[in-house]
């Protein structure tokens, strides 16, 4: 799943309540990846994502929206990343 937010531009309320959602993704047992863009910062939620009320995070006045992925291997995929991945072993690259 992914969520989306508003750009904090250091507002304490905002970094808090995102800072909250963070913690309540740990004690779950999920790892959350942020990326920033210029408008807004969205967040990657790795793991099994099904125990996540989706409605507590949309309950935050930071979040813009909440998203369930269905793509398998997120940070593997072409649409995180488009590049291949190259693995250097020793002198030889991969």
């Amino acid at each position: 799943m992914i969520f989306s937010t508003v750009k904090p531009k250091n507002n304490k309320e905002i970094l808090n309540e995102i800072s909250n959602i963070k913690e309540y993704l740990s004690s779950l047992n999920l790892v959350v990846k942020s990326i920033e863009g210029d408008t807004k910062d969205v967040y990657c939620v790795l793991g099994d994502a099904h125990l996540v009320d989706k409605s507590k995070i949309l309950s935050y006045s930071c979040v813009i929206d909440v998203a369930s992925l269905s793509t398998p291997y997120k940070l593997a995929s072409r649409d995180y990343k488009k590049d291949n991945t190259i693995v250097k072993v020793r002198d030889i690259e991969i």
